[in-house]
């Protein structure tokens, strides 16, 4: 499907113009696919690791028990900016890199070990319903078997693939 921007335009395509005026090289990455339509909670389930910076989608991703990875380098944690940063309070449930070595290993390292501590996931989940929305152990099963269920029927159909 096609949305048109308030422009009239594709918001696809709007989107990767918008990217290109700011980073001329970025259609040259072969790892970066800008997909406006794409399900976040689709994406997470048939993730190994969760990456991001400004996005509610790392604390949904905690919630559902994967290993989220932020981006939280030293120059900007050190800055004025890092005050406001949204997701500070989340951090100490993520595994955190202060530069893009420390990012990179630990990507690879939640890869090999994605387990998350019950501890944790318990912090998370305190996490999510004072931050984001109050759950029920009813809603939280009827979202996971929902969930299970459209990924079985999506992976019979063959659009998830090992």
């Amino acid at each position: 499907p096609e949305a048109e921007t308030p422009k009239g335009g594709n918001k696809q395509l709007a989107l990767e113009e918008e990217l290109k005026s700011r980073r001329p090289k970025w259609s040259e990455k072969t790892n970066l696919k800008i997909d406006p339509w794409v399900n976040m909670h689709d994406v997470i389930f048939v993730s190994s690791v969760i990456c991001g910076f400004q996005s509610l989608s790392l604390v949904e991703a905690a919630l559902a028990g994967k290993p989220v990875v932020v981006p939280y380098f030293d120059y900007f944690s050190a800055s004025s900016e890092a005050e406001d940063y949204q997701f500070k309070q989340h951090l100490k449930v993520c595994d955190v890199a202060g530069n893009k070595t420390q990012f990179k290993d630990l990507i690879k390292a939640r890869l090999d070990a994605p387990s998350i501590e019950p501890t944790v996931q318990q912090i998370r989940r305190a996490h999510f319903i004072e931050h984001v929305a109050d759950i029920s152990e009813s809603s939280v099963e009827k979202t996971t078997n929902l969930i299970v269920k459209l990924a079985k029927e999506k992976s019979v159909q063959g659009e998830f693939r090992d």
